[in-house]
């Protein structure tokens, strides 16, 4: 599944996919990982992104 495919879906449908196995937790995060390293030169939209935190 693409980070896009991703990004766009409700939270309920992402937890979901993770329950079902279909997708794990760190996949989910790195996918939200992903998006914000792209898009944020365009928006900057965050001061601080905290990758390793958030693959605690």
């Amino acid at each position: 599944m693409s980070v896009n495919q991703l990004m766009f879906r409700p939270a309920t449908e992402l937890a979901e996919l993770v329950r079902a196995g279909e997708l794990t937790a760190r996949e989910l995060v790195e996918s939200s990982l992903r998006r914000i390293d792209e898009l944020q030169p365009k928006i900057n939209a965050f001061t601080h992104v905290a990758h390793e935190s958030a693959l605690r």
